[in-house]
C-alpha cells in the first residue's frame, strides 16, 4: 500500500498554505478486499456535499474532492485501515500560515492547464530503506518484512506508472521538479 507511490513517510514536497483550497484526486486499484478511508488533519475533505476529515473509498474506485487546509503545521495523511498504515500507506505535510492579509479568491480564479504523461519507471517504494516514523522497534521490523524481497513479498522496489509534467503538448520537455 502507498500513497503516490511511496511508503512510510516517504513522499516529498507536500507543502500547503493555510486557506488554500486544492482538488485531490484518489484512485484505488487493487481487489475487492482493498477498502480505504484517507484522512487528513489540518484539513478537510469537501466532497459529495459533505465535510469530514475522511472519506470512503472502494476498490477499482476513484473520487476526486476539494481540500481546504486551515491549521498550520505538520500534519498525517494515511489510511485508517489498521493493515495498511502498518504496511506503509502513510505520508506527512506541512501547512504553512497564511500570509497576513492574503484572501483566497472564491472566484474568477485563472484556468490552468497542465501537461502530465503517465510513464513507466522501475521505482523504490521507500528508499530509506525501513519507516523513518517509527519509535517502535517491534513496529519497525515489521516494515522489513514489506520492503525486503522474499518469497513473500516483492520488496520495495518495481513497476510503476509515473506521472510527468511537460513544459507544452510536445511532451518532450520536462518541467523541473524540486529537490
Amino acid at each position: 500500500h502507498s500513497i503516490n507511490g511511496f511508503m512510510y513517510c516517504n513522499l516529498p514536497n507536500l507543502k500547503f498554505t493555510a486557506g488554500q483550497r486544492v482538488r485531490m484526486h484518489i484512485m484505488v486499484l487493487g481487489t475487492f478486499e482493498d477498502l480505504h478511508s484517507p484522512h487528513i488533519g489540518g484539513g478537510t475533505f469537501l466532497t459529495l456535499g459533505g465535510h469530514g476529515s475522511a472519506v470512503v473509498t472502494l476498490a477499482g474506485s476513484m473520487l476526486s474532492s476539494d481540500v481546504m487546509f486551515t491549521q498550520p503545521g505538520t500534519w498525517d495523511l494515511n489510511c485508517r485501515v489498521v493493515d495498511h498504515v502498518l504496511a506503509g500507506m502513510d505520508a506527512l505535510y506541512t501547512v504553512a500560515p497564511a500570509p497576513s492579509g492574503s484572501l483566497m479568491a472564491a472566484a474568477g480564479a485563472p484556468v490552468r492547464t497542465y501537461y502530465i504523461a503517465a510513464e513507466e519507471v522501475a521505482w523504490n517504494y521507500a528508499p530509506s530503506g525501513f519507516n523513518p516514523t517509527c519509535v517502535n522497534p517491534d513496529l519497525l521490523v515489521s516494515s522489513f518484512a514489506y520492503l525486503t524481497p522474499s518469497p513473500n513479498s516483492l520488496g520495495a522496489k518495481f513497476e510503476k506508472a509515473l506521472f510527468r509534467q511537460y513544459t507544452d503538448d510536445t511532451y518532450t520537455q520536462l518541467v523541473a521538479r524540486p529537490d
